[in-house]
């Protein structure tokens, strides 16, 4: 985790950051979110169900959905600079996740 993350942020630079984000959590922008996130993770359940025991590695499957949402829902939460409606492939995804710092 950064050292800039808001979850180790205390004081000022927290309450700032706080602010920024507020609006994307508000009722009205996880409601319209919803359905989006309702689908993306109905997808990836259904891609864990079929590959079975061996073929699900928790970690990497639970980074995938994050990066997923972090750019396909999270545009419309005003997070991802207006990628909201876009879908990518997952083969589109996976060299932009590559290249994300994913550390655990």
């Amino acid at each position: 985790m950064d050292d800039q993350s808001l979850l180790v942020l205390s004081g000022p630079k927290h309450k700032h950051l706080r602010a920024l984000l507020a609006p994307a959590f508000s009722p009205e922008a996880v409601a319209a979110a919803t359905p989006q996130i309702v689908e993306l993770v109905g997808r990836h359940v259904q891609e864990w169900a079929a590959a079975g025991s061996e073929g699900v590695v928790g970690l990497e499957a639970l980074k995938l959905l994050t990066f997923e949402f972090i750019v396909q829902v999270g545009g419309g939460l005003g997070w991802g600079g207006g990628v909201s409606g876009c879908h990518y492939s997952r083969p589109e995804l996976q060299p932009l996740q590559a290249t994300a710092k994913t550390d655990s």
